[in-house]
Formats: C-alpha cells, sequence, structure tokens
C-alpha cells in the first residue's frame, strides 16, 4: 500500500463522526473499535491500517458492486447508525 494512501485514510478517519462508518464498523470483525483505534501509535495505525484495507475491500468491495455503490446502500447505514447521533448520551 502506497505511503500517501496511508496517510490520507489516517487524516480522514480523524473527521468527527466517521466511527459511524462502514469502513470502521468493518473493523468489529476483527475485534478493533474506533477507541482502540484512536489510543494507537501513529506507527500501529499505520500498520493497522495497512493490514485491514485489504481485508475490507477483499470482503466489502464484491458485496458493494452486486448491490451497487448508490445513496440508498449509504442511507441505510446511516439511518442504522442514526441513534448514536439524536442526543448527548
Amino acid at each position: 500500500m502506497k505511503s500517501w494512501c496511508i496517510d490520507q485514510i489516517i487524516q480522514l478517519l480523524a473527521t468527527p463522526g466517521i466511527n459511524n462508518g462502514e469502513f470502521t464498523n468493518f473493523w468489529g470483525v476483527y475485534d478493533v473499535s474506533y477507541s482502540s483505534y484512536t489510543g494507537m501509535s501513529e506507527a500501529e495505525k499505520r500498520a493497522f491500517i495497512s493490514e485491514i484495507l485489504p481485508r475490507y475491500i477483499a470482503h466489502r468491495h464484491g458485496r458493494y458492486m452486486a448491490h451497487g455503490y448508490n445513496a440508498n446502500a449509504l442511507q441505510v447505514r446511516c439511518d442504522s447508525v442514526a441513534h448514536k447521533r439524536s442526543g448527548q448520551l
């Protein structure tokens, strides 16, 4: 994986609310939470992203291609975590 790509992904993973995204939720399959990711050192984050990204693409890309990368699929995902954004608790 190209270094600049990993750098960009790490930067994007600091976006508020990104923990509700499909990619970060996929990490649970490998027993890694977003909060544990945020506690990693930069070197650990780079190693983790380098390992998890190919797995994510291998497992999810085919499904998205079968169903389409469309607004409906993204909206369903957004709705499934809406309760996490609805209040302070």
